[in-house]
């Protein structure tokens, strides 16, 4: 932006702005916080009929399809996340222990 450029950005720094303050912090603190960013010459805030619960399903639906997408190719370890607490965390226990093991280097003869 300060090389003249357009630039198009999807939220920029106001997503963060809104999800901190509903996070419960302070809208003032959250204000400097982000005060390094660039104010943009136009800002555009598409306003739709779909009630906040209806675009936060929408929303989630689709960083599900995105994770599911990348099981295979980036090797992710699935977890069934409606089983109990203590078996989740039995298996990434189970999990986080082989990582830790030390590699066996083969006998010599």
């Amino acid at each position: 932006m300060r090389a003249g450029y357009i630039v198009l950005a999807d939220r920029y720094v106001y997503t963060a702005y809104a999800r901190d303050i509903v996070r419960g912090s302070s809208p003032t603190w959250v204000r400097k916080v982000y005060d390094f960013a660039i104010k943009p010459d136009a800002t555009f805030y598409f306003r739709v009929p779909n009630g906040p619960y209806d675009s936060y399903r929408i929303f989630q639906s689709r960083i599900i399809e995105q994770y599911e997408s990348m099981i295979k190719s980036e090797g992710f370890i699935v977890i069934d996340g409606t089983s109990g607490i203590e078996e989740q965390q039995q298996l990434v226990r189970e999990t986080i222990s082989k990582l830790q093991e030390p590699i066996q280097q083969p006998t010599r003869l």
